[in-house]
């Protein structure tokens, strides 16, 4: 892993910046926390690459958890949350990898195992975001996030490419976690796993102004994963998935000492400081 470059940055702050602003995202049901130290999991084993619906089902995203958007220099597409959107760029089917026609993928990387996978633009700078609203409602203040997740990486092409975990909650965004595929393409490309995990803990500055604020109950948040890079003609791009998502919501507003709760949130919260601390 390793961090972008100062311009790659100040590209996905501006794409970023662009459609927080242009998406006009309508209040749907979304995934939802209603316990504190709850983890919600998705795995993509029902996602067949058919597209998005309300609800999901029939081997769709449930969109309104999730919005797509895909694009490069010659413009871009994005789906919102509660869209019904079937076959095309934002439901390529199913594959093994090796493809080459950009849009989302339900990748499948060997042992029955399906990811929700990105297959880049070719033209310029290409990019592409999936991204999943969380809800808190859990009648207490969020204020602290374990995201884990794994990365998959088919790594077919000459020319690297980033997928990066971004979460952005109004005008504020933040993009902690890199990680590039090889410059150099395997001589057997197979499909290879890495698993990420952040503790995010809240109010932090966003990159570029604003401060992401703790959940109040109620309110929601983005958590993003945000593909790209700049197309070589002679090379093309990776193909990379995103899998076994893992959100846990802490909060760390002690309740009344010695109760269940309590214990719990203290618990959680010296988890989340320890690793911190590693890092």
């Amino acid at each position: 892993m390793s961090g972008p470059t100062p311009f790659r940055r100040i590209i996905l702050v501006l794409f970023a910046a662009f459609f927080l602003f242009m998406s006009g995202r309508p209040v749907q049901a979304e995934l939802t926390f209603t316990l504190l130290g709850e983890t919600q999991t998705i795995d993509f084993q029902d996602y067949t690459g058919a597209g998005l619906a309300s609800g999901g089902g029939g081997g769709a995203l449930d969109s309104n958890d999730w919005e797509l958007v895909i694009g490069d220099d010659n413009g871009s597409l994005q789906t919102s949350f509660g869209d019904t959107v079937g076959v095309g760029v934002f439901g390529r089917g199913m594959s093994s990898g090796g493809v080459s026609d950009s849009g989302y993928y339900s990748f499948e990387t060997g042992g029955g195992n399906r990811a929700l996978g990105i297959q880049l633009g070719d033209a310029g700078f290409s990019f592409g975001i999936p991204s999943l609203r969380i809800r808190n409602q859990t009648g207490q203040v969020v204020d602290a996030l374990t995201v884990r997740y794994d990365v998959w990486v088919y790594n077919d092409s000459n020319n690297s490419n980033y997928f990066d975990l971004e979460f952005s909650n109004g005008s504020a965004f933040i993009d902690p976690v890199f990680l590039d595929t090889p410059s150099a393409a395997d001589g057997t490309p197979e499909w290879v796993q890495t698993t990420l995990q952040y503790d995010l803990l809240l109010p932090e500055n966003g990159l570029f102004g604003g401060v992401l604020q703790p959940l109040a109950d109620g309110d929601s948040m983005l958590v993003e994963w945000s593909g790209g890079g700049s197309f070589d003609a002679l090379n093309g791009f990776d193909e990379m998935a995103i899998d076994n998502i893992q959100i846990t919501a802490f909060s760390t507003a002690i309740p009344e000492p010695g109760t269940p709760l309590a214990l719990c949130v203290v618990s959680g919260v010296m988890a989340l400081r320890r690793r911190r601390r590693k890092r």
